[in-house]
């Protein structure tokens, strides 16, 4: 029965298994599914099975056992799964068995070792174990096949018994130990075709490969086999391909690899060969195929190669120019040539422009230099062309757009000028383009085609033309660190595939256009360093979107809540904007949000706690005054390396003296800047008691005029507390002359504060000290600083004044102030006083509240002598 080939379907009739006098059941290249029937083992006659490559399921029947006559069972090519009946061992006449391309599994039954097969297929399964030293009794096997399964253990010795065998193909299992060496000189008589590849297989190559005087093909590739080639391979004459790769062998190409003469391809890369490459290897007649890729050869390229298609020599030492007999010699029929990642110089020769099959020339990563010849626009089948990170110089060439079949062009990291030819690829077939770090100036056009284009760090100008939106194919645009200005046009929002867009460091204005928050694929949004103003579009929609970086632009207002949508940010970069208002707690939420950096804003509020907020430093998010909340800020100092960056308290690092204590400007080894106050070493214990009382008042405290304490640490030699480094740029001096500020003599108690400036942008901080002084009250001794131009100023009654107006109402009391010099308190009314986000306080508080405005209120008078001191505005507060 012969139904093979046709496009039947459905199950296999169970009835034919009453065909008891059939021979020959072939069912072949159809569409049967199922199972297959047990009623088969009732075909006692039957010597052909052909079930190859159907949809059949499940398991071969135990019933199979039973065609005692079946000389070829064919299962190929079907889903069929489980292990091999062992009653198949009970086929005795058997040649031909093929199970390659299914889902069996469990080992390979020892009883085929029993039969007369000549070809046996497994190949493509699941099996595993061991292979058996039974399959040295199969005498006439001429193919064994094994190859894409689990395989473990080593090859088995009695394999040598196989002197029939043609083909040996083992790859890709997990075979290890060494190649069996004793009886592999046996295969030598017939033995065409040994593949071991992709194994585990160690020690050397056996000098006995030699001796399979008849092999064409021969695959040790992805092993772990080590030292030298033997130069018995060069014995082989009749070999055609020989695939050593992906190992770590050592020493030279043997010399006697010129005896080769059918050798067709040569495969050596990926091991730690040296040396130069012979000569006479490059003349053999035959050979079409050579890659010595990743290597330490080293010298010339050798000239020759009459007949060679593809030429891998990258990821080598090889130095020298490129030969010019190297197109002369081969003509046309060089398709691919791969030379990088070597030492090679000199220019690239006009005769590479006979190469007119070349598909794929790639040079990139030496040290070639001069202009790029303009033979290149004979290479008329060229699909990519990559020259990158070399010392090519002048303009690249406009005859590189006569090539029609140009899909790639690579040129980053060079010297390239002038801008870029006109009709690159007028036919529309460039689908990308890389020219980065280069000097080319003028714009680039549009080409409908395109899908990558990195043109960063060049000189281009201009505006990005609306026609980029006609680049529907687009995914990665990157026009980076360039000159080019106007705004970001809308049409780039037609973009949907676009995934990654980055225009930094330009000169770009204007709004981002909404169109660009709505770009679903966009994975990658980079606008940092322009002059983009204006809101962040709530219609921020990416939620694949993982790195946004706006920084050191001039985007004003709030931060999206609509940022809550980005469920795949991993990074977020918005410092060095005029960002105003709260940050979102939302931004707490986001599951991959690792870094964010929100530093030099207008920033309020607290700072969420998240996972993106866990590890948050100082450093991403100073500059925002009205932040508040706990974060890692500095990390934790020795004490060690503050002694060690001060000189152990050198007056060269003193920056200010007072009577509890001293001030020094350390550097800490991270970097950061910060002042250290050092206290004084008194016989009594008002040193302690002052030193928890500061750290507890600084840590109770938080205001943007208060200045922060970092950390603290005491011992038998020093009592020293951390602080925030607030220094002002420029002479201080020209800050007090340009406000009108009355400068009062303050000796104080329990306040030292700086001068407080009534200058917008300008912050000067207050230390509020709980530090009663260590000698007697009147032995008090201000707080001497140490600024520009050795200048002295001491603390002014007017600056507390301020300083409490503003707690009570919440903001800066500018106008407050103006109305108080005009007006008299009793016609402002206390509501008009509070901070408004705050409840009214009760009448018993309410007292305490009037009574601290009418002291900060004296505190403002204009005449500094009627303002009183601050030991009676101590007393006076301890009252309230």
């Amino acid at each position: 029965m012969e139904l093979g080939e046709n496009q039947l379907n459905g199950s296999i009739p169970a009835s034919i298994g009453n065909l008891s006098n059939l021979q020959v059941l072939y069912l072949q290249n159809n569409q049967f599914s199922g199972s297959i029937p047990t009623t088969f083992g009732n075909l006692s006659s039957l010597q052909f099975l052909y079930l190859y490559q159907n949809n059949l399921t499940g398991t071969i029947p135990k019933s199979l056992g039973n065609l005692t006559n079946l000389i070829e069972l064919d299962l190929s090519d079907n889903q069929l799964n489980g292990s091999i009946p062992i009653s198949i061992g009970s086929l005795s006449d058997l040649e031909r068995l093929a199970l390659q391309y299914n889902q069996f599994s469990g080992t390979i039954p020892q009883e085929l070792g029993n039969l007369i097969l000549d070809f046996i297929d497994l190949s493509n399964n699941k099996f595993y174990g061991k292979l058996s030293s039974k399959w040295g009794k199969c005498k006439m096997l001429k193919t064994l096949i094994v190859a894409k399964n689990n395989i473990t253990g080593g090859i088995p010795p009695e394999i040598g018994n196989l002197t029939q065998l043609h083909k040996l193909d083992l790859s890709s299992n997990y075979l290890s130990g060494e190649i069996y060496r004793g009886k592999l000189g046996n295969l030598g008589v017939l033995m065409e075709f040994l593949d071991l590849s992709t194994n585990s297989l160690n020690g050397t190559l056996p000098e006995l490969l030699g001796d399979l005087k008849h092999l064409f093909h021969m695959n040790l590739s992805n092993n772990v086999l080590s030292q030298k080639i033997p130069l018995q391979i060069g014995k082989l004459t009749q070999l055609s391909e020989l695939d050593l790769s992906q190992n770590f062998l050592t020493g030279e190409i043997p010399f006697e690899f010129q005896n080769l003469q059918s050798l067709g391809a040569l495969d050596l890369s990926q091991n730690n060969l040296s040396g130069l490459i012979p000569k006479a290897l490059a003349e053999l007649p035959g050979l079409l195929h050579i890659n010595l890729s990743f290597n330490n050869l080293e010298g010339p390229i050798p000239s020759g190669g009459c007949n060679l298609e593809l030429l891998y020599l990258y990821n080598n030492q090889f130095s020298g120019s490129i030969p010019v007999t190297l197109a002369i010699s081969i003509g046309c029929s060089l398709q691919f040539l791969y030379l990088y990642q070597n030492n090679l110089t000199g220019a690239i020769l006009k005769s590479l422009g006979n190469l007119t099959n070349l598909i794929k020339l790639v040079l990139s990563e030496n040290q070639l230099s001069g202009a790029i010849s303009v033979s290149i626009g004979n290479l008329s089948n060229l699909r990519d062309l990559n020259l990158l990170e070399n010392q090519f110089s002048g303009t690249i060439p406009q005859e590189i757009g006569d090539l029609k079949k140009l899909a790639s062009l690579e040129l980053d990291y060079n010297q390239f000028s002038g801008p870029l030819p006109e009709l690159l690829c007028k036919n529309g077939m460039l689908q990308t383009i890389t020219v980065s770090e280069n000097m080319l100036t003028e714009m680039f056009g549009i080409y409908p085609f395109l899908d990558f284009i990195d043109l960063n760090n060049n000189e281009f100008y201009g505006e990005l033309s609306s026609n980029w939106g006609n680049c529907k194919l687009l995914q990665i645009l990157m026009l980076a660190k360039n000159n080019i200005t106007g705004g970001i046009p809308p049409e780039i929002g037609t973009l949907t595939q676009l995934q990654a867009l980055d225009l930094s460091s330009n000169y770009l204005s204007g709004e981002i256009p909404k169109a660009v928050g709505k770009l679903a694929s966009m994975l990658k949004l980079d606008l940092h360093h322009n002059q983009l103003a204006g809101g962040i579009p709530q219609e921020f929609g990416l939620a694949q979107l993982s790195e946004l970086g706006l920084s050191q632009n001039l985007f004003t207002g709030e931060i999206p809540s609509e940022f809550q949508n980005l469920q795949s940010l991993g990074t977020l970069d918005l410092s060095q904007n005029n960002l105003s208002g709260l940050i979102p707690k939302a931004l707490a939420e986001l599951p991959g949000l690792l870094h964010i950096n929100l530093s030099f804003n207008n920033l309020e509020g607290p700072i969420p706690s998240g996972r993106a907020f866990v590890n948050l430093t100082l450093e991403e998010v100073k500059g925002n005054k009205g932040l508040c909340g706990n974060i890692t800020g500095l990390r934790a100092s020795l004490y060690k390396e503050i002694v060690r960056s001060t000189e152990e308290f050198s007056e060269t690092f003193c920056i200010g003296k007072g009577g509890c204590g001293s001030v020094y400007k350390a550097q800490l080894p991270s970097g950061e800047v910060v002042a250290v106050k050092r206290l004084h070493n008194v016989p009594n214990m008002a040193k302690d008691k002052s030193f928890l009382n500061e750290i507890r008042a600084l840590t109770e405290i938080k205001h943007r005029n208060i200045v922060k304490l970092f950390g603290f640490c005491s011992n038998a030699q020093h009592s020293i507390l951390v602080y925030e480094l607030n220094i002002i740029k420029g002479s201080l001096m020209l800050y007090l002359t340009c406000i009108m500020i009355v400068h009062h003599q303050l000796y104080t108690e329990t306040y030292q504060a700086t001068t407080f400036c009534l200058i917008q942008n300008v912050r000067l901080t207050f230390q509020i000290l709980a530090l009663p002084s260590f000698s007697e009250e009147t032995h008090l001794t201000g707080v001497l600083l140490q600024a520009h131009m050795d200048m002295l100023h001491q603390c002014d009654v007017y600056s507390f004044g301020v300083l409490t107006m503003e707690v009570i109402k919440g903001k800066h009391p500018g106008d407050l102030i103006a109305n108080l010099m005009s007006s008299k308190l009793e016609e402002i009314e206390l509501k008009d006083l509070l901070d408004q986000r705050l409840l009214y306080p009760n009448q018993q508080i309410e007292k305490s509240v009037i009574s601290i405005v009418k002291l900060a209120t004296e505190c403002l008078h204009v005449d500094p002598q009627c303002r009183p001191t601050m030991l009676i505005i101590s007393r006076l507060i301890s009252t309230c």
